[in-house]
């Protein structure tokens, strides 16, 4: 069993990503008017908690693979999510090619469509290239100072809540730089704070008390962004860091429980194969909901979480099924594939330090 002082960073990712397949729910079913208003406030008060959790713990993840030789860093962490974000767009966009909405390839074909998916990346693929970017940074700036490369990523936050970046871009959609902006900064406050694994030893009483404090600070700043919209786009920033000390808090919690804790910490080992596969599962049972279910508004309430738990559920199960068919490069580049690519990678002078 794992230690308790990585068991919660699992139970974070698991919670992370019932939020994000949750998001994606209340998405769909408010395209079809079939979401509850009550949901869409929900959803806009958990947006500050489940993305900056999701890059805060993957900034951890990366924290202990960073300072690896470049071919086995390629290897090891660039190349399997160039191969995630590559493979599952096409998955998704030939699942979905019949999909009015979304047909991926009717204006140039296949080969236009990758070609083009790198910088209009669709299904939420837009997180993997986000991390494969930072990972990328963080690889070219582990020479430098933790504290400049956290300074200039806050600076960058900051700026982007100030609105003083332009609001179109040449390659990029606006909202992907501007997601890429406001969560950069918890990636790398997880990236170069390694010892954060530590606060798996903190005792519940403190554990409580740091609780107490992140919710008293969200439920503060949004209060204030309700009476003025104004302070709500300045404060993106420190709303989203106190909803990410509620998810650590939330997540150290649970880890404790005796048999919720390991259940959620082992579905976050999984949380990729969630991650990449709830459309094929969301998507038509969204479409039936919005066929079938109109005649029963009342039950609408009910909705977003019975499709979060149906397509939950449905993309493990084909996640298991999958691995038991031996098909796990389908979710993660072989090592040995890897390897043999990062090996023609010509490789500079190694002159980078190491994280400390």
């Amino acid at each position: 069993m794992k230690s308790q002082r990585l068991l919660w960073l699992d139970a974070a990712k698991g919670g992370a990503i019932i939020l994000v397949v949750l998001h994606h729910s209340i998405l769909s079913l408010t395209a079809s008017d079939m979401a509850h208003p009550a949901y869409i406030q929900l959803d806009a008060l958990l947006k500050q908690m489940r993305m900056p959790l999701f890059f805060f713990a993957s900034g951890i993840a990366t924290s202990f693979l960073i300072h690896l030789p470049v071919r086995e860093l390629f290897a090891r962490k660039l190349l399997p999510i160039a191969w995630i974000f590559f493979f599952w767009s096409l998955v998704l966009g030939i699942a979905f090619e019949g999909v009015a909405q979304t047909a991926p390839w009717a204006q140039g074909g296949a080969l236009w469509y990758l070609a083009n998916v790198f910088f209009h990346p669709g299904y939420g693929m837009w997180f993997v290239l986000a991390l494969g970017l930072m990972c990328l940074i963080a690889f070219q700036t582990r020479s430098l100072s933790p504290v400049l490369v956290i300074a200039a990523a806050l600076a960058m936050t900051i700026h982007n809540d100030l609105s003083l970046f332009p609001r179109r871009f040449p390659l990029f959609p606006d909202w992907i730089v501007h997601n890429f902006l406001n969560y950069t900064l918890f990636f790398f406050l997880g990236l170069y704070s390694p010892r954060v694994i530590e606060i798996g030893a903190f005792s519940p009483p403190q554990i409580w008390r740091f609780l107490a404090a992140g919710l008293t600070a969200f439920a503060a700043l949004n209060i204030l962004g309700h009476l003025s919209p104004k302070f709500l786009e300045l404060s993106q920033t420190l709303r989203a860091t106190s909803g990410t000390v509620v998810g650590l808090c939330a997540a150290l919690l649970v880890s404790r429980l005796e048999r919720i804790g390991p259940a959620l910490a082992w579905f976050g080992t999984r949380s990729l194969g969630v991650f990449v596969g709830h459309g094929l599962i969301l998507i038509p049972l969204a479409w039936l909901l919005n066929h079938y279910a109109h005649e029963v508004p009342a039950a609408a309430v009910a909705f977003p979480p019975l499709l979060t738990l149906l397509s939950v559920a449905g993309s493990v199960m084909l996640f298991e099924a999958l691995c038991r068919l031996r098909l796990t490069w389908l979710y993660v580049l072989p090592p040995r594939v890897g390897r043999a690519i990062a090996s023609r990678v010509p490789v500079l002078p190694d002159n980078a330090g190491r994280v400390p």
